[in-house]
């Protein structure tokens, strides 16, 4: 995978991430254990960033290598 795929899927990921924050800041969930949830999900976002951004970095050094 290319660093601008990973950079789409990291896009994608927060674009889906801002649905769930903004349905939270919303008043949307249903009690407390649905706003866990949401939340949840919104790490698992910001997690799955991180490391996509980890290896977006680890190839930028790679092909500075070559």
């Amino acid at each position: 995978m290319d660093r601008q795929e990973l950079e789409i899927i990291a896009g994608k990921n927060q674009e889906e991430s801002d649905v769930v924050q903004n349905n939270l800041a919303a008043g949307r969930a249903k009690d407390f254990a649905d706003y866990k949830y949401q939340v949840g999900i919104i790490f698992g976002f910001a997690k799955a960033n991180s490391i996509l951004q980890g290896l977006a970095q680890a190839q930028l050094e790679d092909d500075d290598d070559e």
